[in-house]
């Protein structure tokens, strides 16, 4: 599981809520849910979450599936965890990860 806290730090502020990953681009709208995109062209917007999370998290997750060495994907690595840093040099605040090791298949 994925935990993320807001972080104030910065420019824009991080939040961390249920329309984080909305895409404010109407290109990436499939038609199923009309109005989650008129709410994501309102609310939605790129922020570090997105690159540093989301699209790298994405990235990774489509590697892992073609095989290959063992998948580093949600292994609490400093890689997978940090959201880079703030422009005065403060990191944002990581992610946390959640690993239950009984819903792990073998």
């Amino acid at each position: 599981m994925l935990e993320r806290q807001p972080d104030g730090h910065g420019h824009p502020v991080l939040m961390a809520d249920h329309i984080e990953a909305y895409a404010p681009d109407q290109a990436f709208d499939s038609g199923d849910a009309p109005c989650s995109s008129k709410r994501a062209a309102r609310k939605g917007e790129y922020d570090a979450f997105d690159f540093f999370g989301l699209w790298k998290w994405t990235d990774q997750l489509l590697d892992c599936s073609s095989g290959g060495p063992p998948c580093p994907l949600f292994s609490n690595l400093p890689g997978q965890v940090s959201l880079s840093r703030w422009s005065d040099g403060q990191p944002m605040r990581p992610v946390e990860i959640e690993i239950h090791p009984n819903r792990i298949p073998e």
